[in-house]
């Protein structure tokens, strides 16, 4: 532990730096679990807050999601169909044609919703609560 050097100390000194605890480290007291799990939870919040925010395509999951905890409707009993469409739509995958025409170089205001005759685009919002076909 002297050394800190090529040794276990050295990659427990390096988790204890990352999580903002190397003083308890350095002054070798006591460090409590749970302090440690709030560091980590803390840290992995902000990260997958900078990685949402930083993706646009992601603008129905930011919309839905605020926290990195999981959703009820992960540990709830749904069909393996509803949980994939549900997973779909969160995660902006869905065959909407928002997303088809990304990939078919429609422009934004082009890509409506051809079920319904509003002209309105087909986005998530859209499907979820607008497009009469789905009332």
């Amino acid at each position: 532990m002297e050394t800190c050097s090529n040794n276990w100390s050295q990659d427990f000194y390096a988790i204890c730096l990352s999580l903002d605890i190397v003083d308890k480290f350095e002054n070798r007291e006591i460090i409590l679990f749970e302090n440690v799990k709030d560091n980590i939870l803390r840290q992995a919040s902000e990260q997958w807050n900078t990685n949402v925010n930083s993706k646009p395509k992601l603008r129905t999951y930011k919309t839905l999601k605020s926290s990195i905890q999981p959703e009820l409707y992960v540990t709830c009993h749904l069909s393996r169909i509803k949980r994939s469409l549900t997973a779909q739509q969160r995660a902006g995958i869905l065959p909407l044609n928002i997303e088809l025409g990304r990939f078919r170089n429609i422009k934004l205001e082009d890509r409506i919703c051809s079920l319904c005759h509003p002209n309105v685009i087909e986005d998530e919002f859209h499907f979820i609560l607008q497009c009469p076909l789905f009332e």
